[in-house]
Formats: structure tokens, C-alpha cells, sequence
């Protein structure tokens, strides 16, 4: 036998040697189990308290035995890596402030659990969370429009805030509405009395549903010795004939107004297209 031929003789039994090694030490996969979550649902135990039972509940934050499995956006089918009885936790997510990049769990709604979730290996198992609102949420201000004595005052401007019903209103019996035209082409609306907000405690939300084909202004007014002091917090965009929760986070808008507890919500809007009436629909 030529050199030539040993050396390829030898290659190849270190090449077969090291293919057979790495199927011996290369264990199977484990099969994961599933969950498929499509819809939330949002109980409400008392809605002269805590209001609607609409939602923007956007993502699941998923836990196993309290070990995060990750926040997903909905719906969505997760894949574990458990088997048999395990606890399951998933948390409420959603768009801080509407902004898809910021995501945050709601603390304010409660944890759906089901302590003896049975995982089973290749198996998808459809999960339907419900929540409610944390017992120790304190609801500050609450205006649904279905009183017409409103929360809610115009403090300058020329158009008006009024109630809407039938299939213009959002639920209920009533929504708030404002038209703007040529003649009332702006408009500035406050609530009424001044709010106490805390600082450095919870974090502070305002929950609104809106529709509208105009811009939307809001910011909190702080009184500060006796002075209004107007911080601004977001500007929402129409939303295509389309109702729109949001959960606006006014935590820091709060905190930096260092010597003031006392707020107000403010909202402005303005005709911003010649002969084209602008609507605001809030809820």
C-alpha cells in the first residue's frame, strides 16, 4: 500500500470516527409544550366605581412557576419547556402611553393564575386570562358622559362639549362629543375640581376612549402658589373613524411638577382643515 493511500485511508476513519461521535453525544430535543392565548377579557365588579370593561390589553407576560417566560404581543401560541402540574401566571400587558416600543404589565389589573396547569409535551392548550382590577386601585375621576352634568367644564374657545347617543356613542348610554367647524374652531376643556395626585407612590394613569379626526392635546395644569402651570403630556392623531383606548401614563408628568399635588386634565383641539368639520369623540 503506497503512503498516498494510507493517508487517505487514515482521513477518512477520523472523519467517519468524528461524524458517529457527534450523533452519540447529541441528545434529542425536548418537545415543548404549548399555549394559545387569542383574547383577554376584563371583568368589571362594579362599574359606578370602576367604570368600562373596555380594554387595550395588547400582550401576555407569561410566568412558570414565577420564572418569566417572556411578554408577547397577541395573539400568540408560547412554547414551555415543562411538563405535568406546574403554576401558571399571566400578567396583563399593554403600549405605555400607546407607544408600541414601550411595554409595560398593567399593575393595575390583577394576575390570572391557574396553579395546577397541566403541561403536556407537543400539546397546544387554548388559555383565556381574565382579570379585574387590583382592590387597591383608587379611581379618582370617572366620566362616562351618560349624565349631561359633566365632569368636564369649557374653559375657552368657542366650540362646545356636549353628550352624543345612539351609534355614535362609544357604550353606555352616551359619549362626549365636539364639533369643530368654521364658526367653533377651537376648544380648551378641564375637569372641574382640582385632582390630589401624590407623588413617589403608585403610578398615575388616565384610561380614555377616543375617536376623533383631529388632534388632541393634553396635558395636566398644576397649581403652583396660587398660579396654573400647564405641562405638556402627549398629542393623540386621528384614529380613522376607529375608538382607541389608551393608558397614558402621567407618573413623571406628575413627579416633575415638584411643588404642586393638586392637577388638572387638560384637552384642546382646534379645526385644522378649511370646511372640513373636526369631531372628537371621547368615553
Amino acid at each position: 500500500m503506497s503512503i498516498k493511500n494510507t493517508i487517505l485511508i487514515g482521513l477518512f476513519s477520523i472523519l467517519a470516527f468524528s461524524w458517529m461521535g457527534c450523533e452519540i453525544i447529541n441528545p434529542d430535543e425536548d418537545i415543548p409544550a404549548y399555549i394559545q392565548i387569542d383574547t383577554m377579557v376584563l371583568d368589571i365588579i362594579d362599574p359606578s366605581i370602576e367604570g368600562s370593561a373596555s380594554h387595550n390589553i395588547s400582550d401576555a407576560w407569561v410566568y412558570v412557576n414565577d420564572q418569566l417566560i417572556g411578554g408577547f404581543e397577541l395573539p400568540v401560541t408560547v412554547p414551555i419547556l415543562s411538563t405535568g402540574t406546574q403554576n401558571l401566571k399571566i400578567r396583563a400587558g399593554i403600549r405605555n402611553s400607546g407607544l408600541s416600543a414601550v411595554r409595560t404589565h398593567y399593575n393595575f389589573y390583577t394576575i390570572y393564575e391557574d396553579p395546577e396547569f397541566e403541561f403536556t409535551p407537543g400539546e397546544v392548550k387554548q388559555v383565556k386570562p381574565v382579570f379585574q382590577y387590583d382592590i387597591d386601585t383608587d379611581f379618582l375621576l370617572m366620566e362616562n358622559f351618560d349624565d349631561p352634568l359633566f365632569n368636564f367644564e369649557v374653559v375657552s374657545g368657542q366650540a362646545n362639549l356636549q353628550q352624543v347617543t345612539g351609534v355614535e356613542s362609544f357604550e353606555g348610554q352616551a359619549s362626549g362629543i365636539i364639533l369643530l367647524n368654521s364658526s367653533n374652531s377651537t376648544i380648551e376643556v378641564r375637569n372641574k375640581n382640582w385632582l390630589n395626585l401624590l407623588k413617589g407612590g403608585k403610578r398615575i394613569y388616565l384610561e380614555m376612549d377616543y375617536n376623533i379626526t383631529e388632534p388632541l392635546e393634553i396635558s395636566l395644569v398644576a397649581i403652583e402658589n396660587g398660579i396654573d402651570q400647564f405641562v405638556p403630556v402627549i398629542v393623540l392623531y386621528p384614529t380613522d373613524s376607529e375608538w382607541t383606548k389608551i393608558y397614558l401614563d402621567l407618573t413623571e408628568v406628575v413627579n416633575s411638577a415638584v411643588n404642586s399635588d393638586q392637577f388638572k386634565i387638560q384637552f384642546y383641539a382646534e379645526q385644522t382643515k378649511e370646511n372640513v368639520d373636526g369631531l372628537i369623540y371621547l368615553d
